[in-house]
C-alpha cells in the first residue's frame, strides 16, 4: 500500500500510510493523518486511496494543496509525485519491502466494534447506523450495510462515482433492494377461504 514521505522540515523522513478508501490529511486530531505545522489547515485535503487510483481533493484549505508544484482542488497523484499541503512536501512512495518476511512479527489487533445491520421486514437488510432505514449500500470492507445518508459519495474525474463506508472507510457497492412478496388482496383471500359447492343443473 502506497505511503507519503515528509521530505522538508522539522518532520522530515516521516511516514504517513494510506488505507484504501478516504485519507483526511490536516493540523485537527479529528483527521486520519495529523500533520503538526501551522501552514497546514485543520482539515486540509483528502487522498482517496484505492487499487485503480489515488486521488487528491483540497478542502478549502487556506494555503493551498499542490502535485508536483501545481495548485489543485481535485488531482490525481502517482507514484514519485510530490504532494505539498501549505509548507510541508511529500513524496508519493511505494512501501519499502524488508529483506525477509520472516524478521516481521504483525501483533494481534483487537477488532473494532461496529454496529450490526438487522433484518427489516421485507428481509433486506438495515443500514447498521439507522436500524429504521433500509440497507443501500454494503462495505466490501466490513460488510456492513448502510444507507445513503451513511455513506461518502466521491465523483471521480473520470466519470463515475466512488463509494465509501462511514464506519471503516471502505469501497462500497450497491445493493439490489428486496422485493417484498405481494399481499393477497381481500376478494383473493376470501375465495380460496370459502370454497362454496354449487350443484350441477340436469
Amino acid at each position: 500500500m502506497a505511503r507519503l514521505v515528509i521530505t522538508n522540515g522539522v518532520q522530515e523522513g516521516r511516514v504517513l500510510r494510506l488505507r484504501s478508501g478516504i485519507n483526511r490529511i490536516g493540523r485537527s486530531v479529528e483527521n486520519h493523518l495529523q500533520v503538526l505545522d501551522p501552514s497546514v489547515s485543520s482539515a486540509h485535503c483528502e487522498v482517496i486511496y484505492s487499487d485503480a487510483e489515488v486521488l487528491v481533493r483540497d478542502l478549502n484549505s487556506t494555503n493551498g494543496t499542490f502535485i508536483d508544484g501545481e495548485p489543485i482542488r481535485e488531482g490525481h497523484i502517482r507514484l514519485g509525485q510530490s504532494l505539498q499541503l501549505g509548507n510541508i512536501q511529500m513524496r508519493m512512495e511505494e512501501p519499502k519491502v524488508p529483506a525477509s518476511a520472516s524478521d516481521i512479527t504483525i501483533p494481534d489487533l483487537p477488532t473494532p466494534e461496529l454496529a450490526l445491520s438487522l433484518a427489516m421486514p421485507d428481509g433486506s437488510a438495515s443500514c447498521a447506523n439507522h436500524p429504521e432505514t433500509a440497507g443501500v449500500f454494503r462495505c466490501l470492507a466490513c460488510q456492513q450495510s448502510l444507507c445513503a445518508s451513511c455513506v461518502r459519495m466521491v465523483s471521480r474525474i473520470s466519470g463515475g462515482t466512488l463509494v465509501f463506508c462511514s464506519l471503516c472507510a471502505g469501497a462500497c457497492e450497491a445493493v439490489a433492494p428486496v422485493t417484498p412478496p405481494r399481499k393477497k388482496g381481500f376478494l383473493e383471500r376470501l375465495t380460496r377461504t370459502l370454497k362454496l359447492p354449487f350443484k350441477k343443473k340436469e
